[in-house]
C-alpha cells in the first residue's frame, strides 16, 4: 500500500510526508518473493517506517531502510474490551484458546501434536477459533491423534465473541512458525488481547512474539515446531498455581505496552515529527 501511495502522491491527489507501517508478511514474504529491492523507492521517499516489533525493525534495516526513519510502534488495544479475569477456583477442566487463520504460519498443527504427546499429563481441553484452508486437515489430525473429544474447531468468531472466549479460557497458545513461502507474523495482536485478560501465553520463538511473551513471567516461549517443548509447557500450566502466578504479569504487560490511548498518543507524536 505504501508503494501504491507513492503513485497517488505523484499523481497530485494528495501531498505531504508519508509514513508506512509494517506488520509481517509485507517485510518477510514479500522480500523473499520479490527481492530486497522491492521497497527501494519507498524507503527513499517515505519519511517514517513503523514496524510493530523489533524483529521487523531489523528486517527493514537488513532490506536497506535508513535507521533514522525506522521507529518501533506497537498497535494498541482497548483494554476495557478485554478486562482482567480472576480465574481462581474454577471448576472443570481448564481450556486452551488458540485464535487465527488456519494457515501454515499459525502453527496450529503443532498444538494438536503437543496435546497428543502430553496425553493425560495435561488436563487441558482446547478451542481453536478461525477458519482457513487447513481446517479440514487439522480436524483430521485431531481425530487421528485421538483428540476429537478434547479439541473444538469453532470457525470464525466476532471480536466480541473472541473476548468472551478469552474470559472463559485458562491458557492462550500461539505456536507460530515461518511458512514455506517465507510468510511470518509481526506480533499477533490477539496475544496482547489475551494478556490483557490475564491469560498466560505459550508462544513460539518467532518474529516479535518473544518480545511480548516473557519466558517465565507472563508465559513460556518454545522454539518453532518444538512439539515436545510445547507439550512440556502444557504440562507446566496444567498446574493452576503456575497459571495464576503468570496472570498478573500478563495483565501488566498489556497495560504497559498495548494501551490504545498510550499507543495512539505515541503515534501522533511520531506523525507530528514528520509533519
Amino acid at each position: 500500500m505504501g508503494r501504491i501511495m507513492l503513485e497517488v502522491i505523484d499523481a497530485g491527489v494528495v501531498q505531504g510526508p508519508l509514513s508506512v507501517a509494517f506488520y509481517g508478511y509485507d517485510i518477510t514474504r514479500e522480500i523473499q518473493k520479490h527481492g530486497a529491492d522491492v521497497y527501494r523507492g519507498l524507503f527513499e521517499r517515505a519519511s517514517l517506517l513503523l514496524p510493530n516489533s523489533r524483529f521487523l525493525a531489523t528486517r527493514l534495516l537488513d532490506a536497506g531502510a535508513a535507521s533514522e526513519k525506522v521507529r518501533l510502534h506497537r498497535l494498541g488495544i482497548r483494554l476495557e474490551d478485554f478486562p482482567f479475569v480472576d480465574r481462581r477456583g474454577r471448576s472443570g477442566p481448564p481450556t486452551i484458546l488458540a485464535v487465527g487463520r488456519l494457515v501454515e504460519k499459525k502453527g496450529f498443527e503443532h498444538l494438536v501434536r503437543a496435546m497428543r504427546i502430553a496425553g493425560d499429563r495435561s488436563v487441558f481441553r482446547a478451542r481453536v477459533v478461525g477458519d482457513g484452508p487447513l481446517r479440514a486437515s487439522l480436524e483430521a489430525l485431531a481425530v487421528a491423534s485421538g483428540l476429537s473429544d478434547r479439541i473444538e474447531f469453532l470457525g470464525w468468531r466476532s471480536g466480541g465473541e473472541v473476548s468472551r472466549l478469552m474470559s472463559e479460557a485458562d491458557l492462550f497458545v500461539a505456536p507460530s512458525v515461518t511458512a514455506a513461502d517465507g510468510d511470518m507474523e509481526g506480533m499477533p495482536l490477539v496475544i496482547s488481547e489475551a494478556l490483557a485478560t490475564g491469560l498466560p501465553v505459550i508462544g513460539s520463538r518467532h518474529s516479535g512474539i518473544p518480545e511480548v511473551v516473557l519466558d517465565g513471567e507472563n508465559g513460556l516461549v518454545v522454539e518453532e515446531r518444538d512439539v515436545q517443548g510445547l507439550a512440556s509447557g502444557l504440562i507446566h500450566f496444567s498446574d493452576e498455581g503456575n497459571r495464576l502466578r503468570a496472570a498478573s504479569n500478563a495483565r501488566r504487560t498489556a497495560e504497559t505496552r498495548f494501551c490504545s490511548t498510550k499507543q495512539g498518543d505515541e503515534l501522533l507524536k511520531l506523525l507530528e515529527s514528520i509533519a
